[in-house]
């Protein structure tokens, strides 16, 4: 499965090397959370990190309507005109980084650490927060719901 929707995100640049691509349609699609000191929004990240072949682009694809673009971090000349977001010297350093960042998560995962981050709060709300629990947990912290 994993492969398979690896798959669905690949693309071969000029060089050879795979451009990992995740199509958005918001307008505020960006890959900014990738260079966070806590990755989020790690499937593009994730992906890169265990590509099949040398990776040269890990991007955002924008297909609003008005809006269309992308962002992300690449080397060389992969998109022409456009400088890359990663802040570090290399697409190598930055993968390296990643995969760091994703053995942490995955460690916290594993050990039980499910904890919502008021920093992804924005995330959790709307249509999503019955599924992340985000009011109870935050009832919970503020101390106004008892624990269970």
């Amino acid at each position: 499965r994993f492969l398979t929707a690896l798959a669905r995100a690949l693309d071969e640049l000029a060089d050879g090397s795979l451009a990992i691509i995740d199509y958005k349609t918001s307008e505020r699609a960006t890959g900014a959370d990738w260079f966070a000191p806590r990755l989020r929004d790690a499937q593009v990240p994730l992906y890169a990190t265990h590509a099949p072949a040398a990776v040269g682009a890990a991007v955002i694809a924008r297909l609003a309507e008005g809006a269309a673009g992308y962002s992300g971090i690449w080397s060389g000349t992969a998109f022409p005109g456009r400088r890359s977001q990663g802040a570090l010297a290399s697409l190598a350093e930055q993968l390296k980084l990643w995969h760091t960042q994703l053995m942490s998560l995955a460690v916290e995962f594993a050990a039980g650490d499910v904890r919502v981050l008021l920093a992804a709060y924005d995330d959790a709300l709307g249509a999503y927060a019955p599924l992340t629990r985000i009011y109870e947990q935050l009832g919970i912290a503020s101390g106004t719901t008892p624990r269970w």
